[in-house]
């Protein structure tokens, strides 16, 4: 049978080693033609070095930024940047704050539990009505028996009010920060929606309570003077 392999040399009877027939040289020419090519393809396949190893993309710092207590220039430009109004004022005693509104409603941003040799712990949102009529204590514990986050009250001043605390210690992070402000924007709303629903239902009570009974005068009614 015909070997399609080059042998290996040989060696004549004197120990002479004899270099491979052409014929066994020529037989090798199909199998490097086929490999070449297939090594090729597959280092071609392989990434190069350059595409493996990559610089790790820098961390965004807009997003892991913290806002701290007192740092009211931070948040008014946060603010800002969501497209909400943000003025700093300042009270008597010089502590600034600041003025925003949101859904139609006006409101404040202070800050509150602060330490002169630390930040201020925590962040008061703050609204306020002059007191609907027939709004009582009993319509502000409605309220806060659903609504958790805001609180409904009526102060030394009798006005009524909604506020909103959100934690600083630590610092806060953007995010949580507008989440939270959002939240706030979006319990306004509700919060007025309360207010008007429960001066409709007083307004109606009043007028049903004032009209003139369409029945007349009972036995106990005669003889008594208007």
């Amino acid at each position: 049978m015909p070997n399609d392999f080059p042998s290996q040399p040989s060696c004549d009877i004197m120990g002479n080693i004899r270099a491979p027939s052409h014929r066994q040289l020529s037989l090798t020419k199909p199998v490097f033609s086929l490999v070449l090519p297939a090594l090729a393809l597959f280092l071609a396949a392989l990434p190069s070095h350059a595409a493996v190893v990559k610089p790790a993309p820098a961390p965004s710092t807009k997003t892991s930024e913290l806002i701290s207590g007192n740092d009211v220039e931070a948040i008014a430009a946060l603010l800002r940047e969501a497209g909400y109004k943000a003025q700093i004022k300042a009270n008597g005693d010089g502590i600034r704050y600041i003025d925003s509104a949101a859904n139609g409603v006006f409101f404040t941003l202070s800050f509150s539990d602060c330490d002169i040799t630390s930040d201020c712990s925590s962040l008061r949102f703050l609204a306020w009505w002059e007191r609907p009529s027939g709004f009582t204590a009993t319509e502000s514990n409605e309220w806060n028996a659903h609504y958790k986050l805001a609180r409904a009250a009526i102060d030394n001043d009798g006005d009524l009010i909604l506020d909103y605390y959100l934690s600083l210690k630590g610092g806060v992070r953007r995010e949580n920060f507008l989440d939270a402000f959002d939240w706030w924007s979006l319990l306004l709303g509700d919060f007025r929606n309360f207010m008007d629903e429960k001066a409709a239902a007083s307004a109606k009570s009043k007028a049903e309570g004032g009209k003139q009974s369409d029945v007349g005068p009972d036995a106990n009614d005669e003889g008594r003077s208007g």
